[in-house]
């Protein structure tokens, strides 16, 4: 087995959101794969914050779906920003909890056939409660608390769709004990 090469790559959307490209890739054994398509958007923190065993998500408009949708808090890491950073700012503007340390519980892609994108993430039990300041935030989210021991059960029942956030949440059981 190797890894394929890119004989010819060319951007079809480059912004500040997404790159698609389209690439030539010669993947060995004298096949061709004339149209490949990747797509980069920047990695992503998602936390896990627990008070009182209860783990903070928030409802929020996802537009990809286009449905209002249950997930823990999480967002894009930015420009020349550690992941712990975002994962320290994302908590706050998302729930109005504030961290000085996180736990780092790794990290996963959801799709690496095509998306190079890469989630972190991060867990909390000793977060505090600070009233939030206006923000100029695009993002509108309805914080809420759900036991952990109601967990299992909503996403049993689909109730939790984010895959994002049941891969996180599997990765934290050993800390939460949910499954």
């Amino acid at each position: 087995m190797q890894k394929w090469e890119v004989l010819n790559s060319e951007k079809i959307v480059d912004n500040k959101w997404i790159t698609i490209e389209r690439q030539k890739c010669d993947i060995g054994h004298d096949k061709i794969i004339e149209d490949y398509y990747t797509i980069k958007k920047r990695d992503y923190v998602i936390i896990i914050a627990e008070i009182d065993n209860e783990i903070y998500f928030v409802k929020q408009y996802r537009h990809g779906i286009g449905e209002i949708i249950l997930n823990l808090p999480m967002g894009l890491i930015d420009k020349n920003e550690t992941a712990e950073t975002a994962a320290k700012r994302e908590l706050y503007e998302e729930t109005c909890l504030e961290a000085d340390q996180l736990e780092y519980l790794g990290n996963f892609f959801l799709a690496p056939s095509y998306i190079s994108t890469r989630a972190h993430i991060f867990y909390v039990n000793n977060a505090r409660k600070r009233e939030k300041e206006k923000s100029d935030t695009n993002e509108e989210v309805l914080i809420t608390t759900i036991s952990k021991a109601e967990i299992k059960r909503l996403i049993e029942s689909n109730n939790i769709k984010d895959m994002s956030t049941v891969i996180a949440l599997y990765r934290a059981n050993n800390k939460l004990n949910l499954f």
